[in-house]
């Protein structure tokens, strides 16, 4: 039937190189597989396949010596073959014509301490490409308990301090920051703003700006300095006058942030924090209806 799948295994020895819809003359898959799925969007299908023994295919071979193999990831440029590896010594097999390249990253999130190619320490470029050819990889994700790191911070002005609400280290909060703080290499850091009382105006990370959504994440790899120019809303003044104020509620700011404001019946003088919101909402309550809403003369509908 159409929309089923049809699944193809390679035998022990052999891989799969090629399966081609030959009635629309199309290559559904080229590479190397032990198996493949073949989704059949047609019930009138005809399919070819090409296959290889493994011998004839993966003519070359390297090393890679992992610590942990369920913190690492590896694949193959050409083909994107994942490589299963185990803990110690790895040797793999790989086809030279199309895997010049072998990608590692860390598959737990945390970074990977060093990966290290005939002795020569490999930079982290988002992640690791070496190539094939005479590759003997060693990788370290395991960070020692020796290494550390500072975070440092500097502000534009002393105020500009209490712009940082909290930060955690490993998920666990510590409570003196302002200065800054010592952590593990590795280590997962979060600095959450108070960004309800200041404008974070701009946010720096080792002179880089950082783009910052109520709080920045980030790992441990080397000394940071953070560069904090924050400056605290200030408050503006609005005239409310409310017929009835039993018959309304006012919000500083939106509804859902549920911070109301207490009116009294006629003329009103409030303050509201100028924190980006820049509005107060007004809204009829239960069982009530507004009638009328003018703002500067205008009338609102």
């Amino acid at each position: 039937p159409a929309y089923s799948t049809v699944k193809v295994y390679a035998k022990e020895g052999a891989l799969i190189t090629n399966i081609k819809n030959t009635l629309a003359s199309n290559d559904i898959c080229n590479g190397y597989y032990d198996t493949y799925e073949v989704y059949t969007f047609d019930s009138n299908m005809s399919i070819s396949i090409k296959s290889a023994k493994e011998d004839d295919v993966f003519t070359g071979s390297f090393k890679i010596n992992v610590d942990n193999p369920n913190a690492v990831s590896a694949s193959l440029s050409g083909t994107n073959r994942n490589i299963a590896l185990q803990k110690g010594a790895n040797t793999v097999k790989y086809a030279p014509e199309k895997e010049t390249e072998v990608y590692i990253n860390s598959s737990s999130g945390t970074p990977l301490y060093k990966v290290m190619n005939n002795g020569a320490e490999v930079k982290n470029a988002g992640g690791y490409a070496i190539p094939t050819k005479d590759a003997n990889i060693e990788v370290i994700s395991v960070w020692p308990d020796d290494v550390k790191f500072n975070m440092s911070f500097s502000y534009n002005n002393e105020d500009a301090k209490n712009a940082i609400s909290a930060v955690s280290v490993n998920y666990e909060p510590i409570s003196d920051f302002t200065n800054g703080f010592e952590v593990k290499g590795g280590a997962s850091v979060s600095i959450t703003f108070n960004t309800s009382e200041y404008n974070i105006e701009s946010f720096k990370a080792n002179g880089q700006n950082v783009s910052i959504y109520g709080s920045y994440y980030f790992y441990a790899t080397e000394n940071v300095k953070f560069e904090v120019n924050a400056k605290k809303f200030g408050n503006i003044k609005v005239n409310v006058s409310v017929d009835e104020p039993n018959n309304v509620i006012v919000y500083d700011g939106y509804a859902y942030q549920g911070k109301t404001i207490e009116l009294k019946k006629g003329e009103n003088t409030v303050e509201v924090v100028e924190n980006g919101n820049n509005c107060i909402t007004v809204e009829a309550n239960s069982g009530c209806y507004l009638t009328s809403v003018t703002h500067n003369g205008e009338e609102k509908y």
